[in-house]
């Protein structure tokens, strides 16, 4: 089976890329290290970011938190469970 037939499979039984999921995953790697107090540059290293910007726009784009909230454990209206590994 070819690559492209791989990730035509996988687009159309989950709605993401492959891509898309190393991404989302990195980022909860990432608020799972920012929620147990490792330091944003730490971070940004230790998963390969360019630089804490970039870990940022992740962060809100795939988390829906800041760092900061992260750190502070502040959840906002809908809280999140770094720990949590199903959706409802």
């Amino acid at each position: 089976m070819s690559q492209r037939t791989v990730e035509r499979r996988f687009r159309s039984a989950t709605g993401l890329t492959r891509g898309a999921v190393r991404q989302i995953e990195r980022a909860r790697t990432a608020a799972r290290l920012l929620a147990a107090g490792e330091p944003a540059a730490g971070v940004v290293v230790k998963l390969d970011y360019f630089d804490e910007p970039h870990l940022a726009r992740a962060l809100r784009t795939y988390v829906g938190r800041t760092a900061g909230e992260l750190r502070a454990g502040a959840g906002g209206a809908i809280a999140l469970d770094v720990d949590q590994r199903l959706t409802s």
